[in-house]
């Protein structure tokens, strides 16, 4: 057998996998955003109904690599938190940066509601 005939293919095996499991990672992310569409307008509307301000809160964070994202949540906090936070500083539970109380003022029923259920997690899918 003369080896002028044979071609010979090489597949970049991670990369075509990579592409794949992208794939599939998009089609169970839409798949899954259709089912909770519903529960998303109903939660949005709720914290529309009960309290001033935007439906989201925004944030950009660190990601992979260093690079920056937006981060998207339910508000549970009311309008002017960040005013209140000064006068709350004393009563910190936690050291450094991180500011943390068991019964934050700041949040609305509906948003301690939606964070011990981790509700207001569900707008980063």
């Amino acid at each position: 057998m003369a080896t002028e005939n044979v071609i010979w293919v090489t597949w970049d095996r991670p990369s075509v996998l990579l592409r794949i499991k992208r794939l599939f990672d998009f089609l169970f992310a839409l798949v899954l955003l259709m089912l909770l569409f519903p529960l998303l307008m109903v939660l949005g509307l709720f914290v529309k109904l009960t309290s001033r301000g935007p439906v989201f809160y925004c944030d950009e964070r660190v990601g992979q690599n260093g690079r920056l994202f937006r981060m998207y949540k339910f508000r549970t906090m009311y309008r002017d938190a960040d005013r209140i936070k000064h006068q709350l500083l004393d009563q910190n539970e936690m050291s450094g940066p991180v500011f943390k109380m068991r019964r934050d003022p700041r949040v609305t029923p509906l948003g301690f509601f939606l964070r011990k259920h981790s509700l207001d997690e569900l707008p980063q899918l």
